[in-house]
């Protein structure tokens, strides 16, 4: 899908992203506030679903990414802007999202959550979870789990072990032991190729789907170019 959805991949959204604090810092520095967020972003997460799956990134980071610096420097705007920064930065993205030149690039909510894009993305996910072959790789990865020690998690849509879940649900990321699970279960993803599975999994259900609305999706495809190019056009001018 990531020919159609606008914020399919870390790299696309971190373009948007950038265009639109980009537009914010201008609102927010007449209010005399700080908005420094606004450089290229040097994280770019694991952007697949299904559980952890590169290793280098369990290792140093545990269930976590790499540190944002946008995210760094908006911490330290909010610190240093006081109580009022929250809601003057909600004012200014609502300013922000209202003028023409950030619509170019910014799609309204309606069509990330409702348009057909998301619609295929859902009924694909639905029937890949009803095949054979989605339990049968999650069984396969449980019992890898299983022979490293851990316990998979029953839940239908968990992809950690029961004993990473307790440290995630205390919004434990990264101490000595999540890491040492973040691992095993990265190395039990990589060995079983469950998040690849399950991923050309769904693709085969979304195929159709696209196939049977081609027309209608290709109107997304090129809209998706044109807003990354709004974005790269904004930045490059404002940045």
């Amino acid at each position: 899908m990531s020919e159609y959805d606008l914020f399919d991949t870390p790299e696309d959204m971190a373009t948007v992203n950038r265009a639109l604090y980009l537009d914010i810092a201008q609102c927010m520095n007449e209010k005399g506030l700080p908005y420094s967020g606004t450089m290229k972003e040097n994280r770019l997460p694991d952007d697949r679903d299904f559980g952890l799956w590169f290793e280098d990134n369990a290792e140093k980071f545990g269930f976590d990414n790499e540190p944002s610096k946008v995210q760094e420097a908006f911490d330290f705007d909010r610190e240093e802007g006081g109580a009022n920064w929250d809601e003057a930065e909600i004012a200014c993205a609502d300013l922000s999202k209202a003028k023409p030149a950030v619509q170019a690039f910014q799609p309204p909510q309606d069509e990330l959550t409702d348009s057909l894009v998301p619609r295929i993305r859902t009924e694909a996910l639905l029937a890949a979870q009803e095949d054979e072959a989605w339990q049968k790789a999650k069984e396969t990865w449980g019992a890898c789990l299983k022979t490293k020690g851990l316990a998979p998690s029953p839940g239908e849509n968990d992809w950690v072990s029961v004993e990473s879940k307790s440290f995630l649900d205390q919004e434990d990321l990264q101490s000595d032991e999540v890491v040492r699970l973040a691992v095993i279960e990265a190395k039990c993803n990589d060995e079983t190729r469950l998040t690849q599975k399950l991923a050309d999994l769904v693709a085969q259900y979304q195929l159709p789907l696209i196939r049977q609305n081609q027309a209608a999706i290709n109107e997304f495809k090129e809209l998706k170019q044109s807003r990354l190019a709004a974005a790269r056009e904004y930045s490059a001018t404002h940045g």
